[in-house]
């Protein structure tokens, strides 16, 4: 039996407080031969922007993001 002392589960504790105030997506389609994937980006980041109603200037909004994460899915399975 695997038995843990004290200390070893404690929570981490972060240097800040991190929020997530919004996410925006493409459209919902299975291939975009006219946009490459950094352009798709920019159209989720300003859909992002109009459709949360962030009432902030983008480049204000650029300036606060530390870190983003995108991806793109193959559909391997079909």
């Amino acid at each position: 039996m695997i038995t843990f002392k004290e200390g070893n589960l404690r929570i981490p504790k972060w240097n800040r407080r991190v929020f997530i105030v919004a996410g925006g997506t493409t459209a919902y389609k299975k291939y975009f031969p006219e946009y490459k994937l950094e352009e798709l980006v920019m159209i989720a980041f300003k859909n992002l922007l109009e459709d949360n109603d962030l009432k902030m200037d983008p480049l204000e909004v650029k300036g606060l993001i530390n870190f983003a994460a995108y991806g793109e899915f193959a559909d391997h399975f079909q």
